[in-house]
């Protein structure tokens, strides 16, 4: 590990370049007109009290020049003093500590006026000294500290139990790179183009619980046949995004190597690999015990059959009206208590007229709330697909995720929640 911590203790306004010139407050315009003139680089000039020494204003270089630039004002303001200026043409400085962290800086800062927002902030030192801060050099040295941020977090996510101890204290900084790694697990989930080429009507309704998570949806189209998948990876967070992104790989991996028209027979090849790629066992040795279940159809749209295989997911489907579920098998992938050579079944279905497949995770089902606080349920779901499958589908999808926001009311969510349906 780098030394970090000391790094981020030293993340104050005292470790930023920082400029002190003081012109008293008995002094005409044009003393300051000299400072700047005297170093190009001159962000402005501290304006004191000409008897007591304390702190009056601040006059940046932007502001004067600005005033100066307008007919007169140079003749004007070169006879009066700088107390009758500071007084009159300039606002009161943002006045910070030196041991004031950076990010609260900026954040102060940048909640000035728009006029004001980047104008340079007066520090006070210890020793009771005043310097001045350039606002895109505190907003630069910002970045840096993110930055390095975003390396630490890199390091714990390497050690998941490290994440797990470091959570509460860590939160703050892990929640802002949480919202950087939800891009990346985003960028394995299929893209809209190719549910536009492959179905007539689609929509995907994703809510991770903890911006990453454990759900993960997945679509492949190999020499005329679709592969679609839905799986509910262990846990949520950062634990399940881990899963999806291995469940992601594996997946791949098998339908490029192995077969892509067997449901089962991919199923079957998955629980083995996680097996020997999360190092699993049934003898009690596992430090973890991770797998996930599963959803996958493999569909010939032309001939419009459906061949179905399912880990401890069912696939819901509406033909001309009228719904029905596949169950899938009972045993999950990859954990450690499933037997490694368990053979699913592949289930086969004619699809017939207009038809519509719904796969979801558990989520939707273990979500509690109503009067209650019970979880929505497995018949609730059937209810709610029969009762607006006529619908468009994204008119569905609107009517999916509000009946589950009014059921859930004002308590959290359990768990991810992952819908996917397709029509045909």
């Amino acid at each position: 590990m780098t030394n970090s911590a000391n790094e981020t203790q030293d993340n104050t306004l005292a470790t930023l370049p920082a400029q002190s010139v003081l012109v008293a407050t008995n002094q005409m315009a044009k003393a300051v007109e000299d400072a700047f003139n005297l170093d190009a680089n001159l962000i402005g000039v501290i304006i004191i009290d000409a008897l007591s020494g304390k702190l009056v204003g601040m006059v940046s270089r932007k502001r004067f020049m600005e005033l100066y630039s307008k007919p007169f004002r140079k003749e004007l303001y070169g006879k009066k003093s700088l107390k009758v200026i500071v007084e009159s043409d300039f606002d009161a400085p943002l006045c910070l500590d030196e041991t004031d962290k950076i990010d609260h800086a900026a954040t102060m800062g940048l909640s000035r006026p728009v006029d004001q927002m980047y104008e340079p902030i007066v520090v006070r030192g210890g020793n009771g000294s005043l310097k001045l801060v350039d606002t895109h050099a505190l907003l630069l040295e910002l970045a840096k500290v993110h930055e390095r941020q975003s390396m630490e977090l890199q390091e714990t996510l390497s050690h998941v139990k490290q994440l797990n101890d470091q959570l509460e204290e860590s939160q703050k900084r892990i929640l802002e790179s949480l919202d950087y790694a939800s891009v990346i697990q985003e960028a394995i989930l299929p893209r809209k183009d190719l549910f536009n080429q492959l179905f007539k009507e689609w929509f995907t309704l994703y809510q991770p619980r903890d911006i990453v998570g454990g759900d993960l949806y997945w679509l492949r189209a190999i020499d005329g046949t679709v592969l679609l998948a839905v799986i509910d990876c262990t846990g949520h967070g950062v634990p399940g995004a881990f899963v999806t992104m291995i469940a992601n790989s594996v997946l791949n991996h098998i339908v490029d190597t192995v077969c892509f028209d067997d449901p089962a027979r991919i199923l079957a090849e998955m629980n083995q690999v996680l097996h020997k790629t999360l190092h699993l066992r049934c003898d009690g040795d596992s430090t973890v015990d991770a797998g996930l279940d599963i959803v996958l159809c493999c569909i010939d749209i032309k001939r419009r059959e459906l061949t179905y295989a399912g880990a401890g997911l069912s696939l819901f489907i509406v033909v001309d009206g009228e719904l029905s579920e596949i169950r899938g098998g009972r045993a999950g992938i990859g954990y450690s208590g499933s037997n490694p050579d368990y053979r699913y079944t592949n289930q086969r279905r004619a699809l017939g007229g207009a038809a519509t497949l719904y796969a979801t995770t558990d989520g939707f089902f273990d979500q509690s709330g109503g009067p209650l606080g019970f979880g929505f349920g497995r018949e609730r779901f059937k209810e709610m697909v029969a009762q607006h499958a006529h619908l468009p589908v994204e008119e569905q999808r609107r009517h999916f995720g509000r009946t589950l926001a009014q059921w859930r009311g004002e308590r959290d969510q359990r768990d991810d929640v992952t819908v996917v349906a397709v029509s045909l």
